[in-house]
């Protein structure tokens, strides 16, 4: 299982749709007034009214076929849509025309939300994430947005041998250090121990990696078990035909969604929680988004999935033949050339390299390698 550990962090993405990975841009809409604004990543630890003079609230958010994603060239997500209904709020409280603030999103690795926020690289981040005690070490959370998440099992359909959370003493659940997750299995692991059974294998997954991502490939076989807020379970249940929910086996109960932002904010927080306040599940507005993004399927496609499984399924078979002749597993293989090409055989870098492995027509060519026609596809592997 380590071997399987190691070939699913290296297909990362190989189920996944192109994730915002260490991407520190600033994005814009479509609007006159948002179009281009230029700004830097830099430190400013200063409260709303500071943020105000310069017109720029700064908003860390993670990519999440969710929470925060590209319709094309519109950005779309609950996460997004919200901010920029909060945006608008801002707007209308500090009665600004012409010269508006703007909430400018940062898309931002999962794993840099607090530490850049708390260094003062961002002014609020925002992106379901959980209010942990942990997180209250370093940075303070907004009113609750949401309420009553809790954390359950997610594992292949069929699997019903399953009856309580100490069934899942010594299996390897995969979860991001980064995510609420990891920190409820830690606690279940302190109690397994204080009660002489095995510890659940926690196998870190990659901070790029959406929970979609980590469901794509349970859905796949990839993983055997992971964990997810029950909310978004319940969602992507109707997408993928191949995973099971457990709400009876609970990691975290109760558990509320909310807004980060720096410690020593009070402006910025009471602006947020006037703005929680008619915009939280259970009022209108909030329920509008819930039923959008959390309840309704249509905006989802798989086609990109489609695609690169196709794809995964032309190419696996040379994969295994030149794995089996010179000892390598074949996935290992089929990861690397998916970071490098996300198996493309007619991509061609800026470098020259081509095809699905990346080579560069002078390697093939030299003498001490050899291989001709690097343009199909067998050769190329």
């Amino acid at each position: 299982m380590i071997l399987r550990a190691l070939i699913v962090l290296m297909l990362a993405q190989l189920l996944a749709v192109t994730t915002a990975q260490n991407i520190l841009a600033v994005e814009s809409e479509k609007s006159a007034a948002d179009s281009e604004l230029p700004i830097k990543i830099r430190e400013f630890t200063g409260d709303l009214d500071e943020m105000a003079k310069e017109r720029i609230i700064r908003v860390l958010m993670p990519y999440s076929r969710t929470f925060y994603f590209f319709d094309g060239a519109q950005p779309r997500g609950a996460s997004y849509d919200l901010i920029k209904l909060f945006e608008k709020f801002i707007n209308e409280k500090y009665k600004t025309e012409t010269l508006k603030i703007h909430a400018v999103v940062i898309p931002t690795p999962r794993e840099k939300l607090i530490p850049m926020l708390a260094a003062g690289k961002g002014d609020l981040a925002v992106g379901n994430l959980t209010i942990t005690e942990e997180r209250l070490a370093q940075v303070d959370f907004s009113d609750p947005l949401g309420k009553g998440v809790d954390e359950i099992l997610v594992t292949q359909a069929g699997d019903d041998n399953l009856n309580s959370i100490f069934d899942l003493a010594g299996k390897e659940i995969h979860a991001r250090k980064s995510s609420s997750y990891y920190a409820s299995l830690v606690k279940l692991n302190e109690t397994l121990k204080s009660l002489n059974k095995k510890e659940v294998k926690i196998v870190e997954a990659d901070d790029n990696l959406e929970d979609e991502d980590l469901l794509e490939m349970l859905n796949a076989g990839l993983i055997e078990f992971m964990v997810i807020d029950s909310h978004k379970g319940e969602f992507w249940v109707q997408i993928f035909d191949n995973i099971q929910l457990h709400p009876e086996i609970k990691f975290r109960t109760e558990g509320k969604i909310g807004w980060a932002m720096r410690k020593n904010s009070p402006k910025l927080m009471a602006a947020v929680n006037e703005f929680v306040k008619d915009h939280k599940q259970g009022t209108l507005m909030g329920n509008i988004l819930i039923k959008r993004y959390l309840q309704d399927t249509d905006y989802i496609t798989n086609s990109i999935y489609n695609e690169h499984m196709q794809r995964f399924n032309l190419t696996v078979k040379f994969f295994k033949k030149y794995g089996e002749k010179y000892d390598f597993d074949h996935l290992m293989l089929a990861a690397l050339a998916y970071q490098e090409s996300k198996l493309n055989q007619n991509l061609k870098s800026h470098a020259g390299a081509v095809g699905v492995m990346q080579i560069l027509p002078s390697t093939a060519k030299d003498k001490n390698v050899g291989i001709p026609d690097i343009y199909e596809l067998d050769p190329n592997i």
